[in-house]
């Protein structure tokens, strides 16, 4: 039995004809999905070049997130099992190691490069770039510079809703709707839910995790001990001195805690009028994921500025949900 049915839960974002809507410049813009030859018509106003290489850039990414969509929901093998977990890491990578030259190339440069020399690679025009580039940086505190940013490239196009690739979702109702629809379907197998109940300690008996201790005083004795909190928070504050190796304690107290994102809900006593893109009636661009990170070089600029100084004087940032939703 599935321990959470979403039916009728989540809205596709490709409900909406173009998927972002990103001002370049003051007199210009881009936008992003809606099928392949609108965006390449978009892309035109910038690159004939970059345009026509878009149909190549969407498939190789694609290859390469087809042979590593399904391994990324498996467990990886533990090391201490030895030939087994050697044996399950074949397994797993297998799909990759089958595939082609060109397809091991792109698993290597996009795990290892960053989202600027992999776009490089690819396209011509800076705007062009940061459209993609702002997919490799947003919720991470990173630069497009940084080693390793493409992954992130890829991972926007694992998304998968009802069988369509690339679809991603937006619960309806907000997120709230898919922890009710995880406890509809834990209540009705009998888990019983508590809140107002916060743990004060994990209870350990010889190495083991045997069950909780509440802030209250009450004891619950389990098999399993299964936490979501911040780990930081669980090894630091909620096991008894000793309970834990010496030498995982001295990697958690070195264990740094951030956050790539600040997000802020307002209210807009009108939808925002665009100087690329004038206009205060409700438009396609208006129910559009809305970009501000016009260049790569804009993104890298928001992120030092972020590191030297705690916010950014000038950041890169995106609308978390349709302008004109209700």
């Amino acid at each position: 039995m599935p321990i959470c049915s979403l039916k009728n839960t989540v809205l596709k974002s490709s409900s909406v004809l173009f998927q972002t809507f990103c001002p370049s410049t003051i007199h210009n813009y881009l936008k992003l999905g809606g099928g392949l030859e609108r965006t390449q018509e978009e892309f035109r106003k910038f690159s004939t070049r970059d345009a026509e290489r878009l149909p190549e850039y969407y498939d190789r990414i694609e290859a390469v997130a087809d042979v590593l969509r399904d391994i990324s929901t498996k467990t990886p093998p533990n090391p201490k099992r030895g030939i087994r977990a050697a044996l399950q890491a074949a397994v797993q990578l297998w799909p990759v190691a089958k595939g082609s030259n060109q397809l091991h190339r792109d698993v290597y440069d996009l795990f290892t490069k960053s989202a600027r020399s992999f776009l490089d690679g690819w396209f011509e025009n800076e705007h062009i770039k940061a459209a993609f580039g702002f997919d490799a940086i947003v919720g991470n505190y990173a630069s497009p510079d940084t080693p390793g940013s493409a992954y992130v490239l890829l991972h926007h196009v694992f998304g998968e809703v009802d069988g369509e690739k690339g679809a991603w979702g937006h619960a309806i109702g907000g997120m709230g709707a898919i922890t009710q629809a995880m406890k509809q379907a834990c209540e009705s197998v009998g888990v019983e839910i508590a809140t107002d109940a916060p743990v004060d300690k994990v209870i350990v008996d010889n190495g083991t995790a045997t069950g909780v201790t509440l802030a209250n005083g009450e004891t619950i004795a389990a098999k399993r001990v299964i936490a979501n909190v911040n780990p930081k928070m669980l090894y630091g504050q909620m096991f008894n001195e000793g309970d834990l190796d010496p030498e995982f304690a001295r990697r958690m107290d070195g264990y740094k805690n951030g956050s790539g994102t600040f997000r802020m809900n307002v209210a807009l006593s009108e939808l925002p009028d665009f100087t690329a893109l004038p206009g205060k009636d409700s438009a396609e661009h208006h129910q559009c994921g809305i970009v501000i990170a016009p260049t790569l070089d804009y993104m890298d600029r928001a992120y030092v500025d972020a590191k030297a100084n705690g916010w950014s004087k000038a950041p890169y940032c995106r609308n978390a949900d349709s302008l004109n939703s209700g």
